[in-house]
């Protein structure tokens, strides 16, 4: 168990590598920062329930349950089949974050353009197969929330690509899309430029 509480404030960092098959967890007002460089987070089990930030290196999506508000900025993410349902990861980047893996259903990747990454292009890897739901999302002002695929996105039949208005900005899909699923520009419009 890794329990942040608010105490009499100041930062709170985990500047380590980390294998998690427990509980990290922060009380409310407290917020976990991580400098990821040259780091890897594996989330191999048990649960995550922070408000939690991790910026650059590697964060791999095994298995056990993401709750709280975990954002991830300018990280190579790989998602499992294994990961569990429910789960919420948020990426931002101002600098480059990247997407690969199997997303299963249940399991959402927000890609939120926010004051904690700026405008936010993920980068999907090819071969990246979504059968639960990206939401391209604005947090803040009107940052842009974006999708460049290298290769070949799969939307699988149970897969969700959707745009929210959140706080506006851009939403932009670029590259090869293979859908089989639902891309839904209802609530907020997706310029797409690919095949």
């Amino acid at each position: 168990l890794i329990h942040c509480k608010l105490g009499t404030g100041g930062p709170r960092r985990l500047d380590v590598s980390v294998d998690n098959r427990g509980t990290i967890r922060t009380e409310a007002g407290v917020f976990l920062e991580s400098d990821g460089t040259g780091r890897v987070f594996r989330q191999l089990g048990g649960s995550m329930e922070a408000s939690m930030g991790w910026s650059g290196g590697t964060f791999e999506f095994v298995d056990g349950l993401i709750g709280g508000f975990l954002m991830v900025r300018n990280t190579a993410v790989t998602v499992h089949e294994t990961a569990d349902p429910g789960s919420l990861l948020v990426l931002t980047s101002n600098n480059g974050s990247t997407l690969s893996g199997h997303i299963p259903e249940g399991v959402e990747i927000w890609v939120r353009g926010s004051n904690y990454g700026g405008h936010t292009t993920v980068t999907v890897q090819d071969g990246t197969l979504n059968d639960g739901r990206v939401r391209l999302e604005s947090g803040d002002v009107d940052y842009a929330s974006n999708l460049s695929i290298a290769g070949v996105l799969t939307n699988g039949p149970t897969g969700v690509i959707d745009s929210q208005v959140g706080s506006g900005g851009d939403r932009v899909i670029s590259g090869t899309l293979v859908n089989q699923g639902l891309v839904d520009a209802t609530p907020y419009y997706i310029s797409y430029f690919g095949t």
